[in-house]
């Protein structure tokens, strides 16, 4: 494993290499991990429950971060709307995370097996760096997915809870317009890259375990003069974790959020020659030498409802704290 700035990825890295990248690729490196062994679909439930990080004793760093109460999380909002108001921004995404003490016998293997399980139609994985931390999460948002001639990718923003039975689900002005601005802002930096014939189609509900969300595919023709870094550097952070203008929320989330966010919605994926597929990285909890730290955010506009917003994250914070809850239980029943 190396750590190298974004910048300085060679067309290499893109062709044969797992790539992590944190959330600001100026100040934070990229992780650039060459595979050994590649497993795909079945191999990995077969393979999987064969592997276990703690096997090898790998150590970890302790990480502290700030942990932002109910009040700072709503006076943040509260910042946001007002910045929004300014005509500061657009659209501002405010981030959280929360710090638990590792259950007895975590196995991250068996966390792993439980996501694949818990949520089929996720990103799911889990990287241990021996010495720094390891991630894991399960994330519905892809970034960007390539073969030679076409990429195509999601815009997915807007947050409900799902519900358990076939429902028709209802919209509010606010997420109808928080998932159309990160469309529009997908398919112009598509458009600036010199990518063709972008198509959409419309929004859609997308549920991913307790949380549904407004969904848009997205896909375009690349030219063979258009590289996958190129497209990355524009489409990262899309404004469904970061905000919108890109530079404006990016400087404010720095100036005021109070979250080193590190590699807490980057993105992470395997590159290969022929095609490659890359997620955002939410969804996630970070292991560190004692704890786990869980993250989540939430899309702020002009109309944000404080309380609304601080509810929302809640929900999301529990989806990854409750197989935590479920795996902690199967342990001691097992």
């Amino acid at each position: 494993m190396r750590k190298i700035p974004f910048s300085d990825l060679s067309p290499d890295a893109f062709s044969n290499a797992c790539i992590f990248s944190p959330f600001d690729i100026t100040s934070d490196p990229c992780l650039l991990i060459q595979p050994d062994v590649i497993l795909e679909d079945e191999e990995i439930l077969s393979e999987g429950k064969n592997i276990s990080t703690d096997q090898h004793n790998f150590s970890f760093q302790s990480h502290q971060f700030q942990i932002a109460t109910k009040n700072q999380y709503t006076e943040l909002v509260k910042q946001i709307r007002k910045a929004i108001t300014l005509h500061q921004a657009q659209k501002v995404v405010a981030a959280r995370c929360i710090q638990l003490p590792i259950p007895p016998a975590f196995d991250s293997m068996l966390h792993f097996m439980n996501l694949c399980a818990k949520y089929p139609n996720a990103f799911v994985y889990v990287l241990s760096v021996p010495g720094y931390a390891e991630w894991m999460g399960a994330s519905p948002e892809l970034l960007l997915k390539s073969d030679k001639h076409s990429v195509s990718t999601v815009s997915l923003a807007g947050s409900q809870a799902a519900f358990d039975n076939n429902s028709t689900y209802f919209w509010g002005e606010k997420e109808l317009e928080e998932q159309a601005i990160v469309t529009r802002f997908i398919t112009q930096k598509l458009s600036n890259c010199g990518l063709e014939q972008i198509s959409q189609n419309v929004p859609y509900t997308h549920t991913a375990g307790h949380i549904a969300h407004l969904k848009t595919d997205i896909s375009a023709i690349k030219p063979h003069t258009v590289s996958l870094q190129t497209i990355l550097s524009a489409l990262h952070p899309t404004p469904a974790v970061c905000g919108l203008p890109k530079e404006e929320a990016m400087l404010f989330i720095k100036q005021y959020e109070n979250l080193q966010r590190s590699y807490y919605s980057g993105f992470l994926g395997l590159f290969k020659d022929e095609s490659s597929e890359s997620y955002v990285n939410i969804r996630c909890m970070m292991r560190s030498q004692n704890t786990l730290t869980l993250f989540a955010g939430c899309g702020v506009l002009a109309d944000s409802d404080p309380e609304k917003e601080w509810l929302e994250s809640e929900m999301k914070l529990q989806t990854m704290n409750s197989l935590l809850t479920s795996l902690f239980n199967q342990s001691k029943n097992g």
